[in-house]
């Protein structure tokens, strides 16, 4: 048995979350208070979330595309086959895309 901070009741400690960070090993609040703090702060939560994981990118950008083109290399297949359904599902976006390629090609070869 737990006391929860926020609430202040006495819960089973199934009812708090573990945490190995904690000498207990579980949150002090509850499940249902946490449950309850997501659901009233959703939209400044979504927000933060998003804040940080754009300062992420920003800050590890070497980390994460040396994990991406890893990622690339293992999975070749996998590259080819999005890319063919991709092209198969948006031809339009394709030829546009070489279009702007061959026109900067032809830019920087008459250069």
């Amino acid at each position: 048995m737990a006391i929860c901070k926020k609430c202040g009741i006495e819960k089973p400690l199934s009812d708090f979350s573990k945490n190995k960070n904690t000498k207990s090993g579980y949150h002090s609040e509850c499940k249902v208070d946490v449950k309850a703090y997501q659901l009233v702060n959703k939209e400044y939560l979504k927000e933060y979330q998003k804040k940080y994981q754009a300062t992420y990118r920003i800050e590890n950008y070497d980390k994460l595309m040396g994990y991406d083109a890893e990622w690339r290399k293992n999975n070749r297949d996998k590259v080819k086959s999005y890319v063919a359904k991709s092209n198969a599902k948006n031809p339009q976006r394709m030829k546009d895309y070489m279009k702007a390629y061959n026109q900067r090609k032809k830019n920087k070869n008459d250069q």
